[in-house]
């Protein structure tokens, strides 16, 4: 082993990295073809005299690396993706409104409860087709045409499929086909159309009544107090960084300010992203002692359906309330069953692995 040593300004950098390994990789590439060289950003030419026996290198630079607003221990260390992994394949969801486990519902239950949403107002029976999934998705449209259906309900919007232009394909998109419509006079076609509708959802449909307003009925997870249902566990639920899983009141920053900023969750039409950027520059002017806990999350950042999910008892917000020591215990306390044990075996190792490195650094206090 060779190290380079002087002080600060020496010429240690240049030596390694301008010089030794421009020389090693100008030579390298010199014995390549002309169409391989193309692909490939060329260093300039180090300005020596002379410079022999250097063979093929390669360099590796130490960079400082720079979290973002909404990073957290958990997320740095890759944690917190083999936590979300672990809720989604694990978890058991509990209904935020009475803390009730969901279970599985009948369809005549189902029914009875469309029935009733029915004589309220008229009810445009949805189907899920695709969710927050990126591309074209021009043969969905095409199925739902060959199917007979008329409309969609695309992002938000109702559009007949004769007028369906392929969507962005960078962007995610939620497509449901409209069944039908029923209303008070037309309840009886609540049960075909309400069956029709968990068919091609699988067990998932969901309800657009006369003021936009979405209701999820499923077969699968329901409560069974109220009726509400949820749309199966999915790692994006338990992310701050995603709409599907960030607080309503402060967009996963977990903090909000006196200001009243919530540029993070507005409903403003752009991505969650732009609204996390026009939120860190807005924090940049901000006194951070301005800042208090959300009062709706309560720093968890994670909005109420994802709160609510459990494995042994246990929330995700629970885990990443604790130092690493404390959930490398926790963790190595879980035991699971059956398909859970198999995925668990996948997962647990790799949590602990990172948490227990900590631990060895001496960072194990940090939560």
């Amino acid at each position: 082993m060779v190290v380079i040593t002087g002080l600060s300004g020496s010429g240690k950098s240049t030596l390694a990295f301008d010089i030794l390994f421009a020389e090693g990789q100008r030579r390298f590439l010199d014995s390549m073809s002309p169409y391989a060289r193309q692909f490939v950003e060329q260093l300039e030419k180090p300005d020596v005299d002379l410079v022999e026996g250097v063979p093929p290198s390669i360099a590796i630079e130490q960079r400082v690396t720079r979290g973002g607003g909404k990073s957290t221990v958990a997320t740095v260390t890759e944690v917190y993706h083999f936590l979300r992994l672990l809720f989604a394949k694990t978890g058991t969801q509990f209904c935020p409104d009475c803390d009730l486990p969901v279970e599985k519902q009948s369809v005549a239950a189902i029914v009875k409860q469309v029935e009733s949403a029915a004589k309220r107002g008229v009810l445009k029976v949805l189907a899920p087709l695709v969710k927050a999934r990126k591309g074209f998705h021009t043969d969905v449209a095409h199925w739902a045409e060959r199917q007979g259906f008329e409309t969609l309900y695309v992002d938000g919007k109702l559009i007949p499929i004769c007028q369906f232009r392929k969507l962005e394909r960078f962007k995610e998109h939620t497509i449901d086909v409209v069944v039908g419509v029923i209303d008070a006079k037309r309840i009886l076609k609540a049960r075909s159309l309400t069956g029709r509708a968990l068919e091609i959802g699988r067990g998932t449909a969901r309800l657009l009544d006369s003021k936009n307003r979405l209701i999820v009925v499923s077969t699968e997870m329901s409560c069974p107090n109220g009726g509400r249902a949820f749309e199966e566990l999915d790692p994006r639920l338990f992310s701050f960084n995603s709409p599907h899983g960030a607080c309503e009141k402060c967009g996963g920053f977990g903090e909000i300010w006196d200001s009243d900023l919530e540029t993070g969750a507005s409903d403003n039409g752009e991505s969650i992203l732009e609204n996390e950027l026009a939120a860190e520059r807005e924090s940049e002017w901000i006194d951070e002692n301005d800042a208090r806990d959300c009062p709706s999350c309560r720093g968890s950042r994670l909005n109420a359906v994802a709160r609510h999910v459990r494995v042994q008892g246990y929330g995700i917000n629970d885990f990443t309330a604790l130092s690493a020591s404390e959930a490398r215990k926790l963790a190595g306390k879980l035991r699971f069953r059956g398909t859970q044990k198999t995925v668990a075996e996948e997962l647990l190792p790799e949590i602990q692995q990172r948490l227990r490195f900590m631990e060895n650094v001496g960072l194990g206090y940090l939560a």
